[in-house]
């Protein structure tokens, strides 16, 4: 069963986003908190949003939050610094594996990496549930 389009997989979805988020040091107060977490609820919709990060993600947020896609860009390069600064290395470990090296990852590196650690987290979870 498919639970993508429904209203409580959604919410579940937002608040395990935030939660992620928050456990990766990144301050709810920073605009790139809410652009990221939004970021994540899209391509939640749609995958095609990781790899049309500049000509979709950032676009559509922007739109969402009335701002120009540089800015957002530059709000989500900076909580993504704030987090790999912040963040232990278990953590880093955890949601990040090997995919990225020691240096701050991508916006993209960290959107899709993050992505997955939370679809494979909540499949894991469904399957626990049935």
């Amino acid at each position: 069963m498919n639970l993508k389009g429904d209203l409580t997989y959604m919410n579940k979805i937002k608040h395990e986003i935030q939660e992620v988020l928050l456990e990766l040091g990144v301050p709810a107060n920073l605009m790139g908190f809410s652009y990221i977490a939004y970021a994540e609820e899209l391509v939640f919709q749609d995958e095609e949003y990781m790899h049309q990060m500049t000509n979709w993600l950032y676009v559509d947020i922007a739109k969402h939050y009335h701002t120009k896609a540089r800015c957002v860009e530059r709000c989500m390069r900076t909580a993504i610094i704030v987090a790999w600064t912040n963040c232990s290395a278990e953590w880093k470990a955890t949601v990040f594996k090997n995919s990225v090296s020691k240096s701050i990852p991508t916006n993209s590196q960290f959107i899709a990496r993050m992505y997955f650690y939370l679809a494979e987290k909540l499949e894991s979870e469904a399957d626990h549930e049935r």
